[in-house]
């Protein structure tokens, strides 16, 4: 599912559809390709879950506005998306 808000300002939600208990990787990359931030989520039962991204590197400091994406990979399943983070 595409994030909401976007274009977002303080923080973003990421949702996604679980349809088997599964382990689940989120990776936030900048527009070069550099990874911003990535989660790993274990074990998610069947349903729709989501992550709240604050627009912070995994170092907690606060990126620039650009155009970002992220990646939800749910066992061999891969999707990507983009976000806009306007300041």
């Amino acid at each position: 599912m595409q994030n909401y808000p976007n274009p977002f300002n303080v923080g973003t939600r990421i949702s996604f559809e679980v349809l088997v208990s599964s382990d689940i990787s989120v990776e936030i990359r900048n527009i070069l390709g550099q990874r911003i931030r990535s989660y790993s989520l274990q074990n998610l039962p069947p349903g729709t879950h989501y992550l709240d991204w604050d627009g912070n590197d995994q170092r907690g400091s606060s990126v620039s506005s650009g155009v970002y994406l992220y990646q939800v990979v749910i066992g061999t399943h891969t999707e990507s998306r983009k976000m806009i983070l306007l300041k």
